[in-house]
């Protein structure tokens, strides 16, 4: 062997042939598979037969709505609510209702807060609703009475029933205007209503007003059940206003001088004089001073003196001259005294009476203003 050594290189490998453009492939084999196609119409029966026995069955008398429970209906009515499910369905099965149509429908009632409404296999449909609770009694622009919700919505007509005590009214509730806007208001005047009706439950002054004005939110003034008198409370401090309020009109009912002074009331005696024309205070000032003003209308039936004339600018008497001594004084025979003539009276006209719930407090016409500073301030009297 020689010692020579040798190199072997590998074979070229031939390149492998690209099938022809006219020859077949698997693919087109598959799609001209009788089998496939089987296996696909068996797939579709699968999902077809059922959805149709569905709807066959849908349709059957054995789905067809025969009940409809209603649960939480107490002020609304579940026979109307169950004509509603009922017009809905027609002569189809619980299958094809729209609930949501349904739902729609029973919330548009007025004491309806929220519904939902199920199925209940086979032949039921289960409506489940919950009612607005009625909170205040408000009087609308046109003085009637109704019932309201805590969200500004006007549930009923209100209705005393007997022996039930009747609520102080909200007056100021807007229902002309449905905006939201005005809505939102509504429902701060609620909302102020019951902290009023919440600050003045102590010492039982709620039970002492007959109506809550709040036309004007953070200016709040209640009537008062006794005597019609308005106080004006502000916003806030309600129950020391009302209770301040309520010493000084009881002070100037009874005459007690010295809770007035107490108060330092200036001019006690047009006060006294003028009591039983009071028909608005106002607590409202900033500096803790009372205005008291008077009706004069009230003034000129009772006899009492006008509140524009105050006791201290009244003129007195004068005295008679006397004659010097030592002159006999004239004789002069005694004039006749002349023939007053007398008034003319006027009949009485009585007026109409209110109709149930539409009462209106006592307006005020060109009040007089007493006004009470507090003890560290100077007392004065002002009239408007």
């Amino acid at each position: 062997m020689s010692d020579r050594q040798q190199n072997i290189s590998p074979r070229a490998r031939k390149p492998a042939a690209r099938p022809k453009r006219g020859a077949p492939v698997a693919s087109n084999r598959r799609k001209s598979d009788p089998r496939r196609w089987f296996r696909l119409a068996l797939i579709g029966m699968a999902i077809i037969a059922p959805v149709a026995a569905v709807a066959v069955i849908a349709r059957s008398e054995a789905f067809a709505l025969r009940r409809v429970d209603v649960v939480g209906a107490k002020r609304t009515s579940a026979e109307k609510i169950e004509q509603l499910v009922r017009k809905a369905s027609g002569d189809t099965g619980i299958f094809s209702l729209d609930l949501d149509e349904i739902r729609k429908s029973v919330e548009s009632e007025r004491y309806v807060r929220t519904a939902a409404v199920v199925r209940v296999l086979p032949d039921t449909i289960l409506v489940r609703i919950e009612e607005r609770e009625p909170a205040i009694v408000a009087r609308l622009a046109s003085g009637k009475l109704v019932w309201g919700d805590t969200e500004a919505h006007v549930l009923d007509e209100y209705r005393a029933e007997r022996g039930a005590t009747v609520p102080p009214p909200l007056a100021g509730f807007e229902d002309g205007d449905t905006t939201d806007r005005v809505t939102a208001e509504n429902r701060d005047r609620i909302a102020a209503y019951e902290k009023i009706r919440e600050a003045l439950a102590p010492d039982d002054l709620w039970n002492r007003i007959d109506e809550v004005d709040l036309r004007f939110i953070k200016d709040a003034s209640v009537q008062l059940a006794d005597n019609a008198i308005v106080v004006r409370l502000g916003e806030g401090e309600y129950h020391p206003r009302l209770t301040r309020a309520l010493v000084l009109l009881e002070a100037a009912r009874r005459g007690d001088t010295e809770t007035l002074a107490k108060y330092r009331v200036p001019d006690v005696g047009t006060l006294l004089a003028s009591a039983d024309s009071i028909n608005q205070i106002d607590m409202t000032r900033a500096n803790g001073s009372v205005t008291f003003s008077f009706s004069k209308r009230k003034n000129a039936v009772d006899g009492a003196v006008p509140a524009t004339t105050s006791p201290a600018t009244t003129a007195p008497a004068t005295a008679p001259a006397t004659a010097p001594s030592g002159t006999k004084p004239e004789s002069k025979p005694p004039a006749k005294p002349e023939a007053k003539p007398k008034p003319a009276t006027t009949p009485e006209t009585k007026p109409k009476p209110a109709e149930p719930g539409t009462e209106r407090r006592r307006t005020v016409t060109k009040p007089t203003a007493l006004l009470v500073e507090p003890n560290d301030a100077r007392t004065q009297i002002r009239r408007t």
